[in-house]
């Protein structure tokens, strides 16, 4: 806990998950999590990624330590192909850090924000701050792709940015103290104000079966022995703080977890983990597009709730562009939105360039005479949402009168 305050760190287990019966054995520690290297080694095709998803999974218990120093945490998302281990991974932090409860929720595949705030409520009123895992989250599937996105996204948003309790979707607050870990096959978080939250593991090969066969008893074997990893994980921060403080407390999320990873296993005599933080991809102009948007979905909800109970991210975009509020958006005929030249003011990028990523219909001086429409760029609204990663019914009423009222024709 930060200094103010005047409490001293330490390592409680209030509700017995099972970190209290562990015993404080650094013996047991080193074989527990020696163990888990060799297997990831032995039998996985991609240790570095097992090994990453152990290691930012296990750091998610100083979630609510940050919090408390006044930084903002992440989640974690394991994704990729089936049998690569995800839920395996849930598994391991489960029980290393909670053996007496089960923290790895199924979700089958649809999570809804009252799912979530239930799932998360139920565990807070129990787990000081160990992971929690939703296995296979998302709320909705498209083409074989789970997406995050819409009430439950906020839930989950609201719960990482909340320094002490948040207000799950039943309305009861509760203790912000867990870490969250996600899994899925394929995962799309449409949301950039959560996405920025989400630090996301990649799996590209399965296990191959008989590696499966092999490594799973061995990993059972170990099952009951990863507590002692665990209690020394967090003992360990607790003993050495003022020495281990400025690295938790990292700028970097991912280079805290990793160097306080390694600094716990030297301290066992064993040697550092290879693992570098991955290197991210610039933002692509659609990603600054999509914020952008996201930011004046943000800061007109309360029109759009006005206008309407229910509005999903999308319904108010488009009300949103139907009735004027975003400068550089306007309807167009026939399903269709121009963004005008004044995209550029806002996002540093100009139409023609957008509209070539969008494979829109540039409007240049050839195709019209009206310095209204000069430079600006035409896209049917289902590209539009399809390329911010926004699913659109194709068969999807328009707005109705507003909406042919407000469109711009005749431009030529």
């Amino acid at each position: 806990p930060p200094t103010d305050l005047g409490l001293p760190g330490g390592v409680r287990d209030y509700f017995d998950v099972g970190l209290a019966r562990a015993e404080y054995n650094p013996d047991l520690a080193r074989d527990a999590v020696k163990a888990i290297i060799d297997i990831a080694y032995k039998y996985h095709p991609e240790p570095e990624a097992f090994l990453r998803g152990i290691v930012y999974g296990a750091f998610t218990n100083f979630s609510l330590t940050w919090k408390m120093n006044g930084l903002k945490p992440k989640m974690v998302a394991l994704v990729g192909e089936y049998d690569s281990g995800k839920t395996t991974i849930g598994l391991i932090l489960n029980w290393m850090f909670s053996p007496r409860i089960d923290t790895v929720l199924p979700t089958s595949i649809l999570l809804s924000p009252a799912r979530a705030g239930r799932g998360i409520e139920l565990l807070t009123n129990a787990v000081v701050a160990t992971p929690i895992v939703f296995d296979e989250a998302g709320t909705t599937v498209e083409k074989g792709v789970v997406k995050l996105e819409g009430n439950t996204a906020n839930v989950l948003k609201n719960y990482v940015t909340q320094r002490y309790s948040w207000v799950t979707a039943t309305g009861t607050k509760v203790p912000a103290t867990s870490g969250v870990v996600l899994t899925a096959n394929q995962l799309a978080i449409t949301d950039p104000a959560l996405e920025d939250k989400v630090v996301t593991i990649s799996f590209a090969k399965a296990i191959p079966r008989n590696n499966q066969l092999m490594g799973t008893p061995e990993l059972r074997a170990i099952k009951d022995k990863l507590v002692f990893f665990g209690k020394y994980y967090l003992q360990y921060a607790a003993d050495n703080w003022s020495n281990v403080r400025d690295t938790i407390m990292g700028k970097d999320w991912e280079s805290a977890a990793i160097t306080y990873m390694n600094t716990v296993l030297q301290s066992l005599g064993l040697p550092p983990l290879s693992l570098q933080v991955e290197e991210r991809e610039e933002p692509t102009h659609l990603y600054l597009l999509r914020s952008l948007l996201q930011s004046y979905v943000r800061e007109h909800q309360a029109v759009c709730t006005k206008a309407k109970d229910t509005l999903d991210f999308w319904d108010c975009l488009e009300y949103l562009i139907v009735h004027d509020y975003i400068p550089f958006m306007k309807a167009y005929e026939d399903a269709k939105i121009r963004i005008t030249r004044e995209v550029e003011k806002e996002l540093g990028i100009s139409a023609k360039v957008l509209c070539a990523e969008l494979g829109g219909e540039f409007i240049n001086w050839r195709k019209t005479k009206n310095a209204k429409y000069k430079n600006s760029c035409v896209v049917d609204k289902y590209v539009l949402a399809s390329a911010i990663g926004v699913y659109v019914p194709v068969n999807e009423e328009a707005n109705g009168k507003d909406t042919e009222e407000n469109t711009e024709q005749n431009h030529v």
